[in-house]
């Protein structure tokens, strides 16, 4: 395969083994963050940021080298939907309020999305558990966990940036 060499993507077997070094999670943050920043330059929101869509190669001497994939929900800003208004798409465990309320959904879906891998990645959990229909409730209606209350290592900073990411509001 050349330079590249297909690993895996980050997924649920990363999880089950607990979180991920603080390191690692903000390594693979940091690419996934400018992977979206790309997207959203080119006004194209993914709609369905999850562990299963980011993929980690090797490149050169990195073993965590990102990729997005899985645009198949992606919506480019001047699309006409041609769906049925009232359907959800996305997954529930990493869907924004405004998604899953079924408002319309831009570019900062994506990063609410982003906030609840980044709280996964370095707490080993998802911000809200539950059957989908509870997790939709969740994500409009409860506040996520502070991730320190779950990992007492993670860096203030860190922490304010994935509760920022979370925020129920959109703007």
């Amino acid at each position: 395969v050349g330079a590249w060499a297909f690993v895996d993507h980050y997924g649920p077997d990363d999880i089950a083994a607990g979180p991920l070094s603080l390191s690692r999670s903000c390594h693979i943050g940091r690419q996934l963050a400018l992977a979206l920043a790309r997207a959203h330059e080119l006004e194209v929101v993914h709609r369905d940021v999850k562990p299963n869509n980011v993929f980690l190669l090797h490149k050169g001497g990195d073993a965590d080298f990102v990729k997005l994939l899985d645009f198949g929900l992606a919506r480019a800003k001047d699309d006409v939907s041609i769906t049925k208004s009232n359907l959800l798409f996305g997954t529930p465990e990493y869907m924004a309020p405004e998604q899953a309320s079924g408002a319309t959904v831009g570019a900062k879906a994506d990063l609410y999305a982003y906030g609840c891998l980044l709280f996964e990645m370095v707490t080993g959990r998802l911000p809200f558990e539950g059957a989908p229909t509870g997790l939709i409730y969740k994500h409009v209606y409860e506040i996520p966990p502070r991730p320190r209350s779950l990992r007492a290592d993670i860096p203030d900073a860190l922490e304010a940036l994935i509760l920022r990411l979370l925020h129920k509001d959109p703007q």
